[in-house]
């Protein structure tokens, strides 16, 4: 699968072959030991290029380093311990995702992507919060 997602890469590598087409095109691209077709490519982001190319990756990793750098900041400057736990959380929960996702395209599981962002940004509200009073 990593492979075939090398090659869809390499034939489309600046705006991917388009969003969930892998599963259209894999047959393609598979190497010739591959025993069965996929839907996607067991890699997010070997799957978020191939689809979505270059620029979408770039911005995915942006968000992902974003997202760990503004939930660091809520563990180092809140004064709340909940809150300082709560952004601990987030930053294990980012990198869980990240770990398992080399491994499975969990990124295109709406149930998977809905409680990550949740768990991502409850403590970036928390801090605005805390901010604001």
């Amino acid at each position: 699968m990593g492979i075939a997602g090398i090659r869809i890469i390499s034939k489309y590598p600046l705006f991917g072959s388009g969003p969930d087409t892998v599963r259209l095109i894999y047959r393609d691209f598979k190497v010739k030991e591959a025993v069965r077709d996929n839907p996607h490519l067991h890699n997010n982001i070997i799957q978020i290029f191939a689809e979505r190319g270059i620029f979408a990756l770039i911005s995915w990793l942006w968000f992902i380093f974003i997202s760990v750098k503004k939930n660091w900041e809520v563990f180092k400057f809140s004064k709340e311990d909940f809150f300082k736990f709560s952004s601990l959380g987030a930053i294990g929960a980012i990198s869980g995702f990240l770990i398992s996702g080399l491994f499975e395209y969990n990124f295109g599981d709406s149930e998977v992507k809905t409680l990550l962002l949740y768990i991502i940004t409850y403590p970036l509200v928390s801090l605005k919060n805390q901010k604001e009073s």
